[in-house]
């Protein structure tokens, strides 16, 4: 069966590719993790902080949204009760703290990965969710 909504979801984009939004602040990881999964077949835009986040939403249609907690501007948080959700959000942070975890899926967030994340554990995710 899942496999099944993957397909819909690969079809659905011009390039048959799994659209993602890797919203990151550390230059570092954004690189990495972009190279890494594009190097898979995924398309991948991305932003450096929630309200970034919410300009190139204005553009792109997600299959899926990476978002990283504590940023600038405006954080994972904020940006979890100002977007209304029609895509799963996976969270990728370096917080172990219980409230943050439980505060970010009670907000909206489909699932929370502890930094630092393999690729192969973000892909594991990510197909999961789709």
């Amino acid at each position: 069966m899942q496999h099944q909504t993957e397909d819909l979801r690969v079809k659905k984009h011009p390039d048959g590719k799994i659209h993602l939004l890797l919203v990151e602040d550390d230059d570092t990881i954004r690189h990495m993790l972009t190279y890494g999964l594009r190097a898979a077949g995924y398309h991948v835009e991305v932003a450096g902080n929630g309200a970034e986040a919410m300009d190139v939403l204005k553009t792109f249609e997600p299959d899926l949204i990476i978002l990283d907690l504590y940023m600038p501007k405006m954080d994972g948080l904020a940006f979890l009760k100002q977007y209304e959700s029609k895509v799963p959000i996976l969270v990728c942070s370096g917080s172990d703290e219980e409230q943050d975890i439980r505060r970010t899926l009670e907000t909206g967030a489909s699932r929370f990965l502890q930094k630092p994340v393999t690729l192969n554990a973000l892909q594991e995710a990510i197909q999961t969710l789709l």
